[in-house]
């Protein structure tokens, strides 16, 4: 049913149902922030982007939104739309802001990378793994495989690197352990 966590729209009659119920329920919820950027989202997806940057200003302007994760989400929409001043300025008060959860330099890193800023999202990345362990220097092969996090921000920098050209680090050999220790434990045909 559209609102609902589950539910995947099809149609752009369905996009704008779920859309709308998304933001109804934003409305009464405690701490509305994520389905505000979800409704964003689906009007987005079904191209009435007026209404998907109100849904994004609502997200952001909510007593305690989640600092970076946001900002990457609406930031990802501005870049898709041509306006990328707009985006990095909207990154760049996310900075000033220094979320510190893991997900925020995710979401940032991501954003940056996609939309060809692979100098930014390595930082990003890197200062999203300097915030949850303190040090690169400690990380170790376990670290990736036990927490997420890690494993993410880890090949989010490992990607943007790459892109950037820079030679190999003891990250990004951490990382490409990980990926044959993966790549060892699954099945081939």
């Amino acid at each position: 049913m559209p609102g609902d966590d589950e539910y995947l729209p099809h149609t752009p009659g369905e996009r704008r149902a779920h859309a709308d119920a998304l933001h109804q329920r934003a409305q009464r919820e405690p701490r509305p922030a994520f389905l505000f950027a979800q409704a964003g989202e689906c009007y987005a997806d079904d191209g009435h982007d007026a209404d998907a940057e109100r849904m994004f200003r609502h997200a952001l302007a909510e007593p305690g939104a989640p600092t970076g994760t946001l900002h990457g989400i609406y930031a990802d929409f501005l870049f898709d739309r041509g306006r990328s001043n707009e985006a990095l300025t909207l990154l760049h008060e996310a900075r000033r802001l220094k979320p510190e959860a893991p997900h925020a330099h995710i979401a940032i890193g991501e954003t940056l990378l996609e939309h060809d800023h692979p100098a930014e999202a390595a930082r990003w990345f890197t200062a999203g793994l300097v915030d949850l362990l303190g040090s690169l220097t400690e990380i170790e092969l376990d670290d990736l495989l036990d927490d997420v996090d890690i494993a993410m921000l880890t090949r989010g920098r490992h990607e943007a690197r790459q892109a950037l050209n820079q030679p190999t680090d003891h990250l990004d050999e951490i990382y490409e352990a990980y990926r044959a220790e993966l790549d060892a434990d699954q099945p081939h045909a």
